[in-house]
């Protein structure tokens, strides 16, 4: 019963981790790769912190399954009779919970926030992960996607 346990706590912690997308402005995904975007230069005129969560009105997901029914797994194995089913019950609720919670949490990244100037007069707010590090008042590449998602990347050819 434990080795089953400790497989499906595993398994689920591979799987959770799986979830989350990588978000920063070097990272494409495979419909990104070979794409023709339109490319805008700019100036970084404002900045904050964000964090990003791939679940943020908290619907549920393979975590509060995966930690439902490990938890009542593992509850069913305490006491007897009708017990075990009431400790069944309570074990899944918990486990639910807390399967949800680590599912959240394994979710979120630290990301930026960038307010850019466009060479052409408009001013664009763009949301990414924390990589590559940028500054306010530095020269960057704004490069919007058809198929994939935009991203703010340093202009290599600022002077």
């Amino acid at each position: 019963m434990k080795k089953v346990l400790i497989m499906t706590l595993s398994a689920a912690s591979i799987m959770l981790s799986a979830c989350t997308p990588k978000l920063g402005g070097d990272d494409y995904s495979t419909s990104g790769a070979g794409e023709i975007s339109q490319t805008f230069k700019g100036t970084i005129i404002a900045m904050r912190p964000v964090a990003i969560n791939n679940n943020p009105n908290g619907s549920l997901g393979a975590g509060a399954v995966i930690g439902g029914l490990s938890g009542a797994l593992l509850g069913s194995t305490i006491g007897g009779g009708k017990g075990r089913l009431v400790t069944g019950v309570l074990g899944g609720l918990a486990g639910g919970g807390a399967g949800q919670l680590i599912e959240n949490k394994m979710g979120e990244q630290q990301g930026t926030e960038y307010q850019v100037q466009l060479d052409r007069g408009d001013v664009i707010t763009l949301t990414q992960g924390e990589e590559p590090k940028m500054a306010v008042g530095q020269r960057v590449l704004v490069i919007q996607s058809g198929k994939d998602r935009s991203r703010v990347v340093p202009d290599g050819s600022a002077r």
